[in-house]
């Protein structure tokens, strides 16, 4: 594992702690994943600003660089429901974490459990559960 993790390009407004998507149309670059996307990874906990009432931070702006925790990374992600330790994650439609069942495609697995909207610990993995 590198002693950092890599950055890649963001083509919209990434959150903090949520699944990424490779962009399709640009290299090196990453979205925001959504419910089905194949995930690279989970942005990272930081945010590019201050937390302010009321103003949602972001990891990074549209064509800014975002640090990416990818394969074998332990990170944390947003959980979009309720998580268990051990529970196989993917990404819910905002790129929060949901466990993933048969025949599903995972990218993490919670290392600790969590309610929706909390941070979970995690480590970034992919895998396919047997259907």
């Amino acid at each position: 594992m590198p002693a950092q993790s890599p950055s890649f390009i963001a083509k919209g407004d990434i959150e903090p702690s949520v699944f990424v998507q490779p962009d399709p149309t640009n290299d090196h670059a990453i979205l925001q994943a959504e419910a089905g996307d194949e995930c690279l990874g989970v942005s990272h906990e930081g945010t590019r600003e201050a937390p302010v009432e009321g103003v949602t931070p972001l990891a990074a702006k549209a064509n800014e660089s975002c640090q990416v925790y990818t394969d074998g990374w332990p990170c944390e992600i947003i959980a979009g429901a309720t998580l268990v330790n051990g529970d196989k994650l993917k990404s819910d439609a905002n790129g929060h974490a949901i466990k993933a069942v048969a025949g599903d495609a995972f990218y993490a697995v919670a290392r600790a459990g969590a309610a929706a909207g909390e941070r979970v610990k995690a480590t970034v993995t992919r895998g396919l559960i047997p259907a």
